[in-house]
This record gives structure tokens, sequence and C-alpha cells, in this order.
């Protein structure tokens, strides 16, 4: 079994609470619900958020108390919404921290535009290209 799948049996054993608190709704309403946590991830396993999917047999009361309800059966979630640790202050202070962090990322992007232009000789090797840009971008900011 991977990984990511025993992180997520883990969290549905062990996290209730902080589902309940994400759903906006008490502990033993959950009780009453029937869902799965669906990981929405890249082939490459980064994770951009989750899905709570509820299925037909979920209570409908209970159902009707979850603000966040999409189509009546599911709650988009933010990555950070089950990682209560994480604190982003960290990040943010080694980004200001630095001086030269405006100039360096208009420098990033400019060459990026310039990898943009580079002529791929086959689709494929085009997306593998553009994947990379995409993840520059990302670590630039």
């Amino acid at each position: 079994m991977g990984r990511v799948k025993e992180w997520l049996m883990e969290l549905e054993e062990n996290h209730s609470a902080k589902i309940a608190d994400i759903l906006g709704i008490e502990l033993d309403d959950l009780e009453y619900l029937d869902f799965e946590v669906e990981i929405e991830a890249s082939k490459d396993g980064l994770i951009y958020g989750y899905t709570i999917e509820f299925h037909p047999s979920s209570s409908k009361d209970v159902l009707d108390k979850i603000e966040r309800l999409e189509d009546g059966c599911r709650v988009s979630v933010e990555p950070w919404e089950f990682d209560e640790n994480y604190d982003y202050r960290d990040q943010y202070d080694a980004i200001t921290s630095n001086p030269s962090y405006e100039q360096n990322y208009k420098d990033e992007i400019e060459n990026l535009k310039l990898l943009q232009q580079v002529e791929m000789p086959t689709k494929e090797l085009e997306q593998v290209l553009n994947r990379q840009i995409f993840i520059s971008v990302i670590g630039a900011m």
C-alpha cells in the first residue's frame, strides 16, 4: 500500500474531529455521513487539494448543515486545511528577508519566457517543457 493511501486511511481514522470542523458540523453528526476523502494530485504527487465525497446513504439532515456542500454530495478542501501545524510565516519571512527578491523573481520570469520560446521536436517534449516551466514559475514565487 502506498504512503499517500496509508496517510489517507490514518486521516479518516484519526482526524474525524478535524473533518467535522472543516465541514462545520458536530463530531456526533459525522457518524451519520458515509464519505471518502479523495486526493487531487498531479502525476508527480503534488497535492492540489482534497474532495470529501458523500455517498447517497449519508443523512440528508446532516448534509443540509454543511454550508460548503457542492452539488449536494461533495466538499472541496484546500491542502492546508488538514495541516493545522504548518506555520506559513517561516516561508513569508524567508521571502521578505531577501532584499533582492523582487529583482530575482523578475529575472526568473524573463528566463522562463526565453525558455518558453524554445521549439520542441515532439508534442510530448513540449508538454514536459511546459510542465517544467509551470513548476519553475511556482518555485520562483
